[in-house]
Order: structure tokens, then sequence, then C-alpha cells
């Protein structure tokens, strides 16, 4: 199952590698990723994390902006 294909209303936990592949610039998961936090926001998803993903080494880099940056939006078609 891709991050796309999670049933909405659904209850998931976001690893700290979510958040570093949106925040950490482009990359072949960056899309990805970014749009599974827009689902967050958007109260598509119920997402949760826990202490111990965000004290994962690799998320220190996420900390290190300071500032949450929201997933860009898509262009309408």
């Amino acid at each position: 199952m891709t991050l796309r294909e999670i049933p909405s209303a659904t209850e998931v936990f976001v690893d700290a590698n979510i958040f570093v592949y949106h925040f950490s610039g482009p990359s072949e998961l960056t899309p990805a990723c970014s749009a599974f936090l827009r689902r967050i926001e958007n109260h598509d998803l119920e997402g949760f994390t826990s202490h111990i993903a965000t004290n994962d080494p690799d998320f220190e880099r996420v900390e290190s902006l300071k500032v949450w940056k929201p997933a860009p939006s898509s262009p309408s078609a």
C-alpha cells in the first residue's frame, strides 16, 4: 500500500522519515510525503507521531528549520 492508497479517516503513525523527505528538498519521495502530510493537514487522515520518532537523528534536521512549512498545493487542473 502506498501513502496515497491509505483510506480517508484512517489513523496513521507518522515516522520521522516522512518529515525528513518533506522538508529536506527534492527527492523521489518528496511529492508523496508532502501529499501525505497535506492529507493530515486537511483532516483527511488522523496523523500522530511519538517522542521516539521525533528523537530520531534524522528528525534533528527537520527541527533545525524551526518553521513549519505547509506542503505545497497542487496546481488546479
